[in-house]
């Protein structure tokens, strides 16, 4: 299983974007079966996730970044409160907003995160993934097209398409 391609995939998946085809059918995570997974909450609110990168960056989608937030890890459940860490500061490029082409943003916290078990860093590859490959994804992404978000972190398996795969079934001039 190649991390890159996962850590891509979750930002996709966590950021709980508007259902059109998009991912759907995970399950409950087991409790701390993805350190690296990160809630963003304006107040109380979930609005985005994220993967931690190290102690002070997390990586989300740039599209996330249209309010103030606290990171929140170290917890599957939305309910429980995590650790609760305050942005320093952001940075994305300019993406696309029709087809979330470069949807990739870097959130620097102002404390570094304490790791332990329930909360790492996301291993990251160092090779290109090929089509075929498993990928787990997890997120608190809806569960349905008309359906809220779930409490728990959600995972699931899925299959990696080529490059050549994914410009057929994507927007071709974005991939």
């Amino acid at each position: 299983m190649k991390t890159a391609v996962i850590l891509l995939a979750l930002v996709a998946f966590a950021a709980a974007t508007p259902l059109s085809g998009r991912v759907v059918g995970g399950v409950n995570a087991e409790e701390g079966s993805a350190p690296y997974q990160v809630s963003l909450q304006a107040g109380d609110f979930h609005f985005c996730g994220g993967s931690i990168l190290n102690e002070y960056w997390v990586l989300t989608a740039a599209h996330c970044l249209v309010y103030d937030f606290d990171v929140i890890v170290g917890t599957n459940k939305l309910s429980e409160p995590g650790e609760r860490y305050e942005v320093e500061d952001t940075y994305a490029r300019p993406f696309e907003q029709n087809t979330l082409r470069d949807d990739l943003a870097l959130v620097k916290l102002l404390r570094p995160i304490e790791f332990n078990d329930k909360v790492q860093a996301i291993p990251l590859g160092q090779t290109h993934v090929d089509g075929g490959e498993v990928a787990r994804l997890t997120g608190w992404g809806r569960l349905g097209a008309d359906l809220d978000g779930p409490n728990d972190l959600q995972e699931l398996y899925t299959v990696t398409l080529s490059h050549k795969e994914c410009k057929k079934t994507s927007f071709p001039s974005s991939i």
